[in-house]
C-alpha cells in the first residue's frame, strides 16, 4: 500500500516595498525587451475544467492573474482588469513585474521554488495601474497545472480601505501620545488598555513603562471614590473630580489629579469601559 501524499499547508510570507509613480516609470524604462507574443496552443482558461470553475474565475471578487513561471501573464479575470485598468488583451501579454511593484525575475524564481514546499506564498505589496499609480494589495500565489503545464496563480485583493483605516489609527495613536494631559483607557473591569506618556509622568513612571493589563485601582489611593465614579460611568454618566493618586511630589506631599471619566461603547452601544483624562498634578 502506497503511503498517502501529505498535503502542503505551510504559507510563506513576503513584504514588498511601495514605489512612487516616478520610481515606477524609471524602472519600466530599464526593463529589458521581452517576447510576450508567444501564442499558447492551449490557453489556461480553456483548460480550467468545468464551466462552473470558469464561471468562478470570471466572477471572483478577487483579481486573478495566471502567469507562466517566467512571469508572462496568460489569463486575467474581469476583476483584475478593473483593478489594473488595462485592456484584457494587453494585460495578457504583460509580465507580472509590470503590475506588481517590487517583484523581479529572481523573486519570481524564489516564489516558484517556495511553492515546491509551501501551499501558498502570501505577499503584502502594491499593484501598479496603467497610469502608474499604485494601490495596496494582499496577494496569494499558488501553483496550478493546466494542460500538464505549470502556472502561477496570483489572487489579488485590494486592501486600500484597510490601509486607510490603519493609517487613521496610527495618526490617532500619535495624537493621543502627544497630548499634554494624561490619558488612560480601561475596560469595564478597570483594567488598563492604553496609557499615554503624560499619564505616566503623573505617576513618575519612566516613559517606556507599560501600564497595560494593570489595575486602575492600584494607581489611586482613594479607591472608594474611584469605584463610585466608575459606577456612575458604567450607567452612562461622565464623572469629573479630583483624586489622590499613588504618587508623591518631590517634597513627599501627596499628588492629586483632576480626572474626567467618560464611558466608551461597543458596536451594540453597550458600555465596555472608560476614557480617563488627567490634568496636571495639583498640590
Amino acid at each position: 500500500m502506497k503511503p498517502e501524499k501529505k498535503m502542503m499547508t505551510k504559507t510563506m510570507r513576503l513584504d514588498l516595498p511601495a514605489e512612487d509613480s516616478l520610481q515606477i516609470r524609471q524602472r519600466m524604462l530599464l526593463l529589458p525587451e521581452r517576447d510576450t507574443d508567444q501564442v499558447l496552443t492551449d490557453p489556461p482558461k480553456k483548460s480550467l475544467g468545468s464551466p462552473d470553475i470558469v464561471e468562478f474565475f470570471e466572477n471572483s471578487y478577487d483579481g486573478v492573474l495566471i502567469a507562466e513561471p517566467a512571469g508572462i501573464i496568460r489569463e486575467a479575470n474581469p476583476r483584475s482588469v478593473q483593478f489594473l485598468r488595462y485592456p484584457r488583451e494587453e494585460l495578457c501579454k504583460m509580465f507580472i513585474d509590470q503590475v506588481i511593484s517590487g517583484i523581479d525575475a529572481k523573486m519570481l524564481e524564489a516564489v516558484d521554488a517556495a511553492l515546491q514546499t509551501n501551499r501558498h506564498v502570501f505577499i503584502q505589496g502594491y499593484c501598479i495601474r496603467q497610469d502608474a499609480t499604485t494601490f495596496p494589495v494582499d496577494i496569494a500565489v499558488s501553483r496550478m497545472v493546466f494542460a500538464q503545464k505549470n502556472y502561477l496563480c496570483f489572487l489579488l485583493r485590494d486592501v486600500s480601505l484597510r490601509h486607510k483605516t490603519e493609517e487613521l489609527l496610527r495618526r490617532e495613536h500619535h495624537a493621543l501620545c502627544s497630548l499634554t494631559d494624561g490619558m488612560l483607557i480601561v475596560d469595564e473591569s478597570g483594567i488598563i488598555m492604553f496609557s499615554n506618556p503624560a499619564a505616566l509622568a503623573l505617576w513618575g513612571f519612566d516613559p517606556d513603562t507599560s501600564l497595560e493589563d494593570g489595575d486602575l485601582a492600584s494607581l489611586v489611593l482613594e479607591t472608594d471614590k474611584l469605584q463610585q465614579a466608575m459606577n456612575r460611568v458604567a450607567s452612562g454618566e461622565t464623572w469629573g473630580g479630583v483624586i489622590k493618586i499613588a504618587a508623591t511630589n518631590q517634597d513627599g506631599s501627596p499628588v492629586f489629579v483632576g480626572m474626567t471619566i467618560s464611558p466608551t461603547y461597543d458596536h451594540e452601544n453597550v458600555c465596555n469601559g472608560a476614557v480617563l483624562l488627567l490634568s496636571h498634578a495639583i498640590g
